[in-house]
């Protein structure tokens, strides 16, 4: 017998959901809400003149709580103090966001997705 192919990516607007795809914490309510979070960021990034060079949407296992989150993973062209700088002003458009999204989405979201920033 041969081996299996290895699993697609999931790619959305540059989204990378490969390693998340096989957690129970995945869903396809957080998949949807890493989407639309990476279109504001993204959205603010090129307003911003800040490169986004990766997005990820990846787990974050705590092994002492026993807790498993999706977590969505940003890389960014970016020294620290202009990453610190981008994520302050995202603050409004973060807020308009969440005010739009539906009960379902805001459950999502609520019950855990986190969101990190990298930088060089």
């Amino acid at each position: 017998m041969g081996s299996a192919p290895a699993p697609q990516a999931i790619r959305v607007m540059g989204l990378d959901a490969r390693r998340a795809r096989g957690s129970a914490a995945f869903s396809s309510s957080i998949l949807s809400i890493a989407q639309r979070l990476f279109a504001v960021v993204t959205s603010r990034a090129l307003q911003s003149s800040i490169v986004v060079t990766s997005a990820v949407l990846d787990v974050e296992v705590d092994p002492e709580e026993g807790v498993t989150t999706p977590v969505l993973r940003i890389g960014l062209d970016a020294s620290f103090s202009q990453t610190t700088a981008f994520w302050d002003s995202l603050a409004t458009d973060f807020d308009r966001w969440y005010d739009r999204l539906d009960p379902v989405g805001r459950d999502a979201l609520m019950k855990g997705l986190g969101l990190r920033f990298t930088w060089n």
